[in-house]
């Protein structure tokens, strides 16, 4: 949901700010969880 809000904020098809800082978050996000699942650091904020 949320890199498809940025997606759409990209496009121009979305006027709401916040959904220019959804793609950067679900990528940290997604960093975090693979490094979780690797077992190395990084995993917490």
């Amino acid at each position: 949901m949320l890199e498809g809000s940025f997606a759409k904020w990209q496009r121009g098809e979305s006027n709401k700010a916040v959904h220019e800082h959804f793609g950067p978050q679900a990528d940290r996000l997604l960093l975090s969880a693979a490094a979780l699942i690797d077992g190395r650091p990084g995993g917490a904020p």
